[in-house]
């Protein structure tokens, strides 16, 4: 059953219908900012105490991002009015040296969730690793739970990690921030530069008129190109598929309809990601934790998908209701940080540890006529020969967690149909 859904079971008949979606919100409200900021600040704290109701202790995710340190501080703030503490959990690389790093990312997000800690004596941080995890036994065993292969594969060690601290701790309540970047933290895809007394109020007009000149030649370039990057992306994605099923008819009417996606707005990403975060919901259950984010909280998603887009950026600031709104709460630091956490970037270091296990799942596929007609065995073999091999850097990284896994995944899922594999049990 999908997020914000109902099932009706009556006379034998199964009917499904969504009581909310995000796209029926209209994007209408205007009036003074700074109002705005206090609704949302005021919102935003309703949601994150409401979801600490339970007599066990509270854990949450902490990372070096907007969404999770804000729900860490202020959830923090509330047990502090009961003298008592919360659990915070952050995910590092156990290969530091091979986790790569680039841009505007953070493989080590430990600095800053340091700071958020520290600026709350009652938030008692714990650093994991992950290290005794096997990836590819816990896709295996999330198939198992779950009964669907996963998409995110390269995040789940991290993630049965700090469930599995939360049990152990006495925890049977989990924050995180997982659906933040549709919500409170959410930025335009496609900046605008005009009106200017919209978007730069405060920007000179030398300033202006060279990014008016930059943002129109980027937009235009954006929207002209639009189809052929999202059919780029579903190309690349290719890499994972048998060569015969991409020639199927099947497969070429879903990129034909992949490929009318033109625009994604906030609404359409606040759905998608309730969809993600249906998955952690469903997995904490077999941790006897369960998993609650206030950045999902109806209320404060409806006031949210109101504002008008200039709210979220203006004057060169994005994610400004999150930056402005978290002022006098968030250190300025990771309040006014933009880069992000990549909590996986030594993914291909871990399966080079567990690599067996690796080469047992494309055994068990290669056995799999099901399995084998969907999912390209070639690039599977390659991509785990190179990782063996000792290659680090970006384009293992992103081929090991962009195909191979996900090609792991989905082919033991079809190898549980038509082989003796047992999903129930471990490969080796």
């Amino acid at each position: 059953l999908a997020p914000a859904s109902v099932m009706r079971v009556r006379g034998g008949t199964i009917t499904k219908k969504a009581f909310w979606r995000p796209s029926d919100v209209p994007r209408s409200k205007r009036g003074d900012e700074d109002e705005m900021f206090d609704s949302f600040r005021s919102l935003f704290k309703s949601a994150v105490a409401g979801r600490m109701q339970t007599a066990k202790k509270v854990a949450a995710t902490l990372s070096a991002g907007l969404d999770s340190s804000a729900v860490c501080t202020i959830a923090a703030t509330e047990r502090a009015l009961k003298g008592e503490n919360i659990l915070a959990f952050t995910s590092v690389p156990e290969y530091t040296k091979e986790a790569y790093s680039f841009g505007t990312w953070i493989t080590d997000e430990r600095d800053l969730a340091f700071v958020v800690s520290k600026n709350n004596q009652n938030i008692d941080h714990r650093i994991t690793s992950s290290a005794d995890e096997n990836p590819i036994e816990l896709i295996r065993e999330y198939i198992h739970r779950l009964g669907r292969p996963q998409s995110a594969a390269t995040n789940l060690h991290w993630i049965e990690k700090i469930l599995q601290l939360s049990a152990q701790e006495g925890c049977d309540v989990l924050l995180t921030g997982q659906n933040g970047n549709s919500t409170v933290s959410w930025s335009p895809p496609i900046i605008h530069a005009f009106p200017k007394k919209r978007f730069f109020p405060k920007t000179s007009h030398f300033q202006y008129l060279k990014i008016l000149k930059s943002k129109t030649y980027k937009n235009l370039r954006k929207w002209k190109n639009k189809k052929a990057e999202v059919r780029s992306i579903l190309e690349n994605q290719k890499k994972q598929l048998n060569l015969d099923f991409l020639e199927s008819k099947d497969f070429k009417i879903a990129m034909d309809e992949s490929g009318k996606v033109i625009y994604r707005g906030q609404a359409d990403l606040c759905e998608v990601h309730m969809n993600f975060y249906d998955i952690w919901y469903h997995i904490s259950f077999w941790s006897g934790v369960e998993v609650r984010d206030p950045t999902m909280d109806r209320k404060l998603t409806d006031y949210l998908l109101t504002l008008p887009e200039e709210v979220y950026f203006r004057d060169g600031l994005d994610r400004r209701v999150m930056r402005q709104g978290m002022e006098n709460i968030l250190p300025k630091e990771v309040r006014f940080n933009k880069k992000r956490g990549q909590q996986s970037a030594d993914i291909a270091s871990r399966v080079r540890k567990c690599s067996d296990h690796a080469k047992k799942a494309i055994t068990w596929i290669e056995k799999s006529t099901l399995a084998k007609s969907m999912v390209n065995m070639d690039r599977m073999t390659q991509i785990l020969d190179r990782i063996i091999g000792g290659e680090i850097g970006f384009e293992i990284m992103k081929d090991c967690g962009s195909v191979l896994l996900p090609c792991i995944s989905v082919g033991l899922f079809l190898a549980s149909f038509d082989t003796d594999l047992d999903i129930k049990k471990p490969l080796i």
